[in-house]
């Protein structure tokens, strides 16, 4: 009789567990869709907000833009400011793993910032020119946001990048890189100012590009000088 009550008990605990691992499972699954649905609506907002800019763009454009209702929308994000912070972040993770690999699959440093350049270009050529005035006055926690990425992780990357330039022997070793890293992250804000560039005039992967030329020949000495006018020249 006690015999039997064991074997029960170990019968029922063994169901008890299956169906934890049913239920463990079907929730990490639901989970997965879940986080798999986000990315894709961000990515798809991400992209409008490219396009039609920051202010005028309300969450019933939004919910349009992806063909999905508005109250679906609301599932996902609170507001707008919450959409917008998660967007950036989105942009900036997705950046930090692009520039990641770029710096592991370059041959030195000078093809290495040519190479973020092409990715950043390839984010900027649909982007308006008034997506960073628009986050700073009306989305400021996102604004803080961009700015931690740019003076925290962009600064890092240019600062690995000096460092490696100069192993390699293509930078000057004897400069301040502190100093011009952080000029060059200030003349970033300077590429979405309409009033220094007109969007009638300029579009911004363009400016882009020539900031970083700008900078490469600003730290690089007569080997990397030659290197990057040999480069030009191949394209």
């Amino acid at each position: 009789m006690i015999l039997k009550k064991i074997i029960i008990m170990k019968i029922i605990k063994f169901f008890d567990c299956i169906d934890f691992f049913i239920y463990y499972y079907k929730n990490c699954f639901y989970i997965c869709m879940v986080e798999q649905k986000a990315s894709e609506h961000l990515e798809q907002a991400s992209a409008v907000f490219m396009r039609l800019g920051i202010k005028s763009v309300t969450m019933d454009d939004v919910a349009r833009e992806l063909g999905i209702s508005k109250k679906t929308l609301y599932q996902f994000f609170e507001d707008k400011n919450d959409l917008i912070k998660k967007v950036f972040r989105f942009q900036y993770e997705r950046d930090l793993a692009s520039i990641t690999q770029a710096s592991k699959s370059t041959k030195n440093a000078i093809d290495e910032l040519i190479e973020v350049n092409n990715i950043m270009r390839a984010r900027m050529t649909n982007m308006r020119s008034s997506i960073m005035y628009d986050l700073q006055k009306y989305h400021p926690e996102a604004w803080k946001m961009f700015a931690e990425y740019k003076n925290k992780y962009i600064y890092q990357f240019m600062m690995d990048n000096y460092e490696r330039g100069v192993r390699e022997n293509y930078y000057n070793e004897v400069l301040r890189a502190d100093i011009i890293i952080r000029i060059y992250l200030a003349k970033m804000e300077a590429i979405f100012d309409q009033q220094l560039f007109p969007i009638e005039t300029y579009n911004i992967p363009d400016v882009h590009r020539e900031l970083i030329l700008y900078h490469i020949r600003s730290i690089a000495n007569s080997k990397g000088l030659k290197y990057l006018e040999k480069k030009s020249k191949s394209k």
